[in-house]
C-alpha cells in the first residue's frame, strides 16, 4: 500500500497528530540483533530479527557479512536470497539484499576481522560472487590500495555492485583514484581507514574533501565523537550523509559473551569488544537511537531524518520509498516528541505498535 494525499474510503483512520511521522528507517550495514548473527543464524532467525526490529521504526535492513573463507562466504549470500523470498511474506522489515564487508580489506585495518580470513580479491572468487551469487548482493567493501582491488571493483560495477571503500589503510593519491573510478560510499567513516596528517590526509582527508559519494556515520558517539560528525556534516552536507548501525548479535540484549561470524566478542557498558581487548566489534546501536542521539545534540529532525531514509534509499535505487510523498510505499514511522518510536508500518500495514506487548 502506498502513501495517498487524501483518505480512502473503507480504511480505518489511525490519529497520530501528536507525533511526528518519517519514512520508515534504512539500516545499510548491520550485521544482527537480539541474538542473531548474519552468518550464522537460520532463515527463520533472521525472519524473526526483521520482524523484532520494527520496534525501532526501521523498515529495510542489509544483512551484513565480516571475513570469512570463500565458502561461508558464498554460504552467506545464498542463505539471505532464500531470506529475501520469504520476507516478502514476514510482517517486519524487508530484506533489502545482502552486503559484504571484507574478506577484500587491509589487515593493517583489520578491525573486528579475523586477519587469517583477509585476502586479495582473486579473479575466481569476484566471478563467482558477480556471476552466480549477485542477484541480491547490493554492495561490496574493498580497501583501494590492495592488489587487485581496482579490478575486481569495475567488474562488480559491472554487475550493478556498490563499492564501499572500508577498512583500508589507503593515502589520499590512492583514495582519490579509487573514488574518481565509481566508488560510491565510505564505510563506517573515521573507523578503521588510514587518518588525517597534514602531510598525506589520508582516507579522512578524501572523504572529506572530495565530491559524488556517501559518508556512513555511526552515531552512537562511541566509535565517533559528536564533533567529528559535526566536521562530517560541515563538509558533506546532511545529503551526503548515511547513517548506519554496525549493529551486532548483542544489540537490545545487554552485556555480556556473543559472537560476530566466527569472532568471540564482549559487551561491556553496551559497547561491543574483540573478546579481551578494547578494539570496537560493531555496536549495539539502532536507528532510531542514533537519530535521538543527534537530536539531544542539538540537529533538527528533519537535518537529520534524510540520512536514513532517503539517502541509503537512493543509493540502494529504492525510488518507491524514503520520502513522505503520494505514490511512495507506505514504509513509516512514528515519533514522539522525545524521538521515540510509536509505530512503524510497512506497505501501509502496521508491524508495530509501542502500546500494545
Amino acid at each position: 500500500m502506498s502513501i495517498t494525499s487524501s483518505p480512502r474510503e473503507g480504511f480505518e483512520i489511525e490519529d497520530y497528530s501528536e507525533n511526528t511521522v518519517v519514512p520508515g528507517l534504512i539500516d545499510i550495514h548491520t550485521h544482527g540483533y537480539r541474538g542473531t548473527d548474519s552468518m550464522g543464524s537460520d532463515l527463520n532467525s533472521i525472519l524473526k530479527w526483521a520482524s523484532d526490529i520494527t520496534s525501532h521504526g526501521v523498515t529495510g535492513i542489509l544483512p551484513t557479512s565480516v571475513s570469512a573463507s570463500h565458502r561461508n562466504v558464498v554460504h552467506f549470500l545464498d542463505r539471505i536470497s532464500d531470506v529475501i523470498e520469504e520476507s516478502n511474506h514476514n510482517h517486519g522489515a524487508e530484506i533489502l539484499g545482502s552486503r559484504l564487508e571484507g574478506p577484500y580489506i587491509n589487515r593493517i585495518k583489520a578491525g573486528a576481522h579475523r586477519r587469517e580470513y583477509i585476502r586479495t580479491p582473486s579473479e575466481f572468487e569476484i566471478n563467482d560472487i558477480s556471476s552466480f551469487h549477485s542477484a541480491n548482493l547490493k554492495i561490496v567493501d574493498l580497501a583501494p590500495e590492495i592488489s587487485g582491488a581496482t579490478e575486481a571493483m569495475k567488474k562488480l560495477v559491472r554487475k550493478g555492485i556498490i563499492i564501499s571503500a572500508g577498512h583500508t589503510n589507503a593515502n589520499f593519491e590512492q583514495a582519490k583514484s579509487f573514488f574518481s573510478s565509481g566508488v560510491r560510499l565510505l564505510t563506517h567513516f573515521y573507523n578503521a581507514m588510514s587518518g588525517f596528517h597534514h602531510r598525506d590526509v589520508g582516507m579522512v582527508g578524501a572523504g572529506l574533501l572530495l565530491p559524488n559519494f556517501s559518508l556512513e556515520l555511526i552515531s552512537d558517539f562511541k566509535h565517533t565523537a559528536p564533533e567529528a560528525i559535526d566536521i562530517a556534516v560541515k563538509n558533506k552536507t546532511w545529503r551526503n550523509i548515511i547513517l548506519i548501525t554496525d549493529s551486532m548479535s548483542a544489540t537490545d540484549l545487554g552485556d555480556g559473551n556473543y559472537k560476530l561470524g566466527d569472532l568471540e566478542a564482549e559487551v561491556v557498558d553496551a559497547t561491543c569488544y574483540i573478546k579481551g581487548t578494547r578494539t570496537l566489534a560493531g555496536s549495539t546501536l539502532t536507528l532510531d537511537k542514533g537519530i535521538k542521539n543527534l537530536f539531544e545534540h542539538g540537529y533538527d529532525l528533519s537535518e537529520v531524518i534524510g540520512s536514513a531514509t532517503k539517502n541509503p534509499a537512493e543509493l540502494l535505487g529504492l525510488n518507491d520509498r524514503g520520502v513522505l510523498e503520494p505514490g511512495y510505499r507506505g514504509d513509516l514511522c512514528l515519533l514522539d516528541n522525545e524521538m521515540n518510536v510509536v509505530a512503524t508500518y510497512v506497505r501501509g500495514e502496521q508491524v508495530f505498535d509501542s502500546e500494545k506487548p
